[in-house]
């Protein structure tokens, strides 16, 4: 997981942070600016949900998440005309950090632990 978000710290576009597992990438300019600065950090109600100008999430931590999910995938087939076809392709939800852990009844969990219903 990327380290911490820290507020006040300087980010810049396309530096990674993480906030309860979820990670966080800081948007190009002119909102990078906003990344490092109190209520602009993920998550923050400060000013409703302003935060999501500066940061946008892009996956989770890995260490909880594993499976199989499936996603769509665009490819383009060069014919007379240029055509796009999508897809649907199964790939590791690990790969992508992308699910948690599915729920299994009688398992003894911890304050915190994630997973998926």
């Amino acid at each position: 997981c990327p380290e911490e978000i820290r507020v006040g710290n300087y980010y810049e576009e396309g530096d990674r942070v993480s906030k309860d597992e979820i990670v966080y990438e800081c948007r190009a300019w002119p909102y990078s600016g906003f990344c490092g600065e109190v209520g602009y950090e993920p998550q923050s109600k400060v000013y409703g949900d302003a935060w999501k100008q500066a940061w946008m999430e892009v996956g989770w931590c890995t260490s909880y998440y594993s499976g199989t999910i499936r996603t769509p995938v665009t490819t383009t087939t060069a014919t007379t005309s240029a055509q796009t076809t999508t897809t649907s392709s199964s790939v590791s939800a690990s790969a992508l950090g992308a699910c948690h852990e599915d729920y299994l009844g009688g398992t003894a969990y911890e304050a915190g632990d994630r997973v998926t219903v």
